[in-house]
């Protein structure tokens, strides 16, 4: 008696479409303006079952939502309102590109009528602590260059704001000291033991802006800490002048600064850099921007896809972004938040501040009018934009799908088989390309060993006959190694091409091209399933 082996053979095929004039073996959707279009419908590509794929899609979403299915699980890119991207458990708000910011018409909070603030209110720093939003502020005086001070309100609703009853929360030593004239351009941060820790540029007489710093245990009440970064050495470029810093931890832990410094009467300069352990001591790392090149008032987020952020370009906002490396930013150049967009925003926009909440961007930055010579605070957030052209990259190794939008982090879930791909639109979407390769298996009887009946071809009918259950050469019961193929065949598993049982009809479905309806060709005709080509 010989032994009976259990073998697998893998197919590999590819598939490469120009959805503007093939829609290939894709069912469903409609050929019309230079691409396949799904109009709150389902389109679908049924293969065999695989053992994996991988590929990409090119596609527009015109309005409401796409789907990319595999199996049990579906990618879905939401671009209604609140939406964004989501696969099994994960979710990412939608990427730079496909997100509109939209700005409220009203200011976040009306000008106060305590002294301190009269005279206009600009530099704001927003952050989410303690279940409720924080906003704080530099307070003018009076319009212009008047002492400034820093104030703080609070919301559950970012819509009713309600101010702190001791404002302003950080104070000036009015003519002395090193905070005698401002403490203002607040950035705020979580730290370690739960408390905040402010930094903020500090005006001396005398002396000029350095950056100086303030905690709290509760973000009300606040001590002063000094001086933390001085005024840079002669030469240097921070020599006279330390503005506008803006500090981020990052996750690992570190503290990060941007600030710019300046020489002699020079209200810009280059954009410098400084890092520390703990928000208190910190070491500067120089310039890495000249002036023309700076990053002025950036505000800065963690989010999926690096630090983000936006800075002051000319009179508008300007996206930013890095992969980590503070001194190496990518700058777009066409503004994300113009001006003009009521009339106390006549001037300019600048001062930024950003928090992810959730799949939303939300900015709070000063406008400035010229009729009325005042700052006030604005608020923007941001919403999905559909209309911009993405890509999806796909990948499935037979356990877990990961799909990825415009190269940016890819969604993970567990799928355990699939037969094909589903496109799933609710509005209406447009796809222009697919590349697909994907392994389909199949397996069946396998060869045996030498030996067996004697003077045969394979079991039940093989090319060179002989006696049932036999092979000629050794074919083994079932199929032989040298003879015929189990249950019939030359070399195949399961009904190969030369193989009948006996009563003359073909046996089975082998793993091979030409076998029978589960193989790949007779799905796709014309593709070639021979290697797995890929682009």
């Amino acid at each position: 008696m010989t032994p009976l082996l259990l073998g697998a053979t893998a197919l590999a095929g590819s598939l490469s479409l120009d959805l503007s004039a093939d829609r290939g073996p894709i069912s469903g959707g409609t050929l019309a303006d230079g691409a396949l279009v799904l109009a709150d419908e389902e389109a679908r590509l049924d293969l065999a079952a695989l053992t994996s794929a991988e590929g990409t899609l090119r596609l527009v979403v015109e309005e409401g939502s796409f789907e990319l299915g595999l199996g049990a699980a579906s990618w879905k890119a939401d671009y209604r309102a609140g939406g964004g991207i989501t696969l099994g458990e994960g979710s990412l708000p939608f990427p730079h590109g496909h997100r509109l910011w939209q700005v409220r018409e009203e200011p976040v909070i009306e000008l106060g009528a305590d002294y301190w603030e009269t005279g206009g209110m600009l530099h704001a720093d927003l952050l989410v602590y303690e279940g409720a939003w924080w906003l704080f502020w530099s307070g003018i005086m009076s319009p212009g260059y008047g002492y400034r001070q820093v104030g703080l309100a609070t919301s559950t609703d970012t819509v009713r704001w309600t101010r702190h009853a001791d404002n302003p929360v950080i104070t000036i030593d009015y003519g002395a000291g090193y905070d005698g004239v401002h403490n203002h351009m607040p950035t705020v941060t979580v730290d370690d033991d739960g408390g905040l820790q402010m930094h903020l540029a500090c005006y001396q007489n005398n002396v000029g802006n350095r950056i100086c710093g303030a905690e709290s245990e509760d973000g009300l009440s606040w001590t002063k800490q000094g001086v933390l970064l001085d005024l840079g050495a002669s030469g240097d470029f921070d020599e006279d002048s330390l503005r506008c810093p803006e500090v981020i931890r990052t996750e690992d832990g570190g503290w990060h600064m941007l600030y710019y410094g300046t020489v002699g009467d020079e209200h810009y300069g280059p954009t410098g850099y400084a890092t520390s352990a703990d928000g208190l001591s910190w070491t500067k790392h120089g310039a890495f921007t000249d002036k023309a090149g700076r990053l002025e008032c950036p505000g800065l987020v963690q989010t999926p896809y690096g630090i983000e952020g936006w800075h002051n370009c000319a009179d508008a906002l300007c996206y930013i972004r890095s992969d980590g490396d503070m001194t190496i930013w990518e700058l777009e150049t066409t503004p994300d938040i113009v001006k003009d967009w009521a009339p106390w925003s006549s001037g300019y926009v600048q001062g930024p501040s950003i928090v992810l909440d959730g799949n939303t961007y939300t900015m709070v930055f000063n406008a400035y009018s010229y009729d009325t010579g005042l700052e006030r605070l604005a608020w923007a957030e941001t919403e999905p934009a559909p209309g911009a052209e993405l890509e999806l990259g796909f990948t499935w190794d037979g356990e877990r799908l990961s799909v990825a939008m415009d190269d940016g982090p890819a969604l993970e879930a567990v799928v355990a088989e699939a037969e094909g791909l589903v496109f799933g639109a609710e509005g209406r979407v447009r796809l222009l390309s697919l590349e697909l390769s994907w392994e389909e298996a199949s397996s069946g009887d396998g060869g045996g060993t030498d030996g067996g009946a004697t003077d045969g071809g394979a079991g039940d009918g093989g090319t060179d006959g002989g006696s049932a259950d036999g092979g000629t050469d050794g074919g083994s019961a079932d199929g032989g190694t040298d003879g015929g193929s189990a249950d019939g065949g030359t070399g195949g598993a399961d009904g190969g091409t030369g193989g009948a049982d006996p009563d003359g009809e073909p046996k089975g479905g082998c793993g091979c091209q030409a076998g029978g309806a589960a193989s790949l060709l007779a799905l796709l005709p014309g593709l070639l399933l021979a290697g797995r080509r890929r682009r």
